[in-house]
């Protein structure tokens, strides 16, 4: 499947927003709740390809470990 150079960019810029967001989670400036709630802005901002999995799975996995 190829993605347009539109959906690319939202991607990207989701992948992008969503790596500092994690920084943020893992050094304790936000909480897990917080992480999910701009994890659902980012997805309607952007709707990546993706829909996040490939920057959720770790936190998926930590979480059904927890």
């Amino acid at each position: 499947m190829r993605m347009t150079e539109e959906e690319f960019r939202n991607e990207t810029a989701y992948s992008v927003t969503m790596t500092q967001v994690k920084k943020m989670l893992e050094m304790g400036f936000i909480t897990i709740e917080e992480y999910w709630k701009i994890n659902a802005k980012m997805k309607s901002k952007y709707h990546p390809v993706s829909d996040g999995l490939i920057s959720e799975i770790d936190l998926i996995c930590v979480q059904n470990r927890a």
